[in-house]
């Protein structure tokens, strides 16, 4: 496992524990409310930002 001090900057990182129980919450909330869920990500948005802002300079 890398250390977080040994990575390069800017990262993206995810806690994946916490990522999943912050799921998990969100769903027996819903289900309590009777609320439908349609998960979805928008991975199409986050690889447009990572390729970016490097490109730029950080910038838009």
């Amino acid at each position: 496992m890398t250390a977080v001090a040994d990575l390069d900057t800017p990262v993206v990182t995810v806690d994946l524990e916490i990522m999943r129980d912050n799921i998990r919450r969100v769903q027996a909330h819903l289900s309590r409310h009777g609320i439908g869920n349609r998960p979805h990500i928008k991975t199409h948005k986050a690889a447009v930002e990572v390729v970016w802002r490097p490109s730029r300079g950080g910038t838009r």
